[in-house]
C-alpha cells in the first residue's frame, strides 16, 4: 500500500475545485534540481521519492495563499 499525502482546494462557497499532492509542491519548487551529496539538503532517492531537509514552518509559508478582495 502506497500513501500520498495530498490537500484539497476549496473555494469561497466551499465546493471542491482541485487537489495538490506533496509531489506537486516539491516538483514545482525543486524541478528537476539536484543538490550534490555534500549538501545534502535535497536528495533524490528514487524516481519519484525525495528527501528534503526543510523548516516545517518554510513549509508553511510557501503553501500559503492569498485570496484577492
Amino acid at each position: 500500500m502506497m500513501r500520498e499525502d495530498f490537500t484539497l482546494i476549496i473555494n469561497e462557497y466551499a465546493l471542491t475545485v482541485g487537489l495538490i499532492t506533496l509531489s506537486d509542491v516539491s516538483s514545482t519548487l525543486m524541478g528537476n534540481y539536484l543538490v550534490t551529496a555534500a549538501e545534502e539538503q535535497i536528495i533524490q532517492r528514487d524516481v519519484d521519492s525525495w528527501l528534503v531537509d526543510i523548516d516545517n514552518h518554510k513549509i508553511d509559508q510557501l503553501l500559503v495563499t492569498r485570496v484577492a478582495k
